[in-house]
């Protein structure tokens, strides 16, 4: 059903877990159903007079 690829990625997830005192944390997803996505920042510097 799955190509082997994509299991791979399931059965060895890479970039997986946190990071110790993280700028921020975000989170998104459904519980009900188990997709939860919880992305760990970490901000070295504060940017300075940006324009956008």
């Amino acid at each position: 059903m799955y190509s082997e690829k994509v299991m791979g990625h399931f059965n060895n997830s890479r970039n997986a877990g946190g990071t110790e005192n993280p700028s921020g944390v975000g989170t998104v997803g459904n519980a009900k159903c188990g997709d939860i996505m919880r992305i760990y920042f970490d901000i070295a510097e504060k940017a300075e007079d940006e324009e956008y």
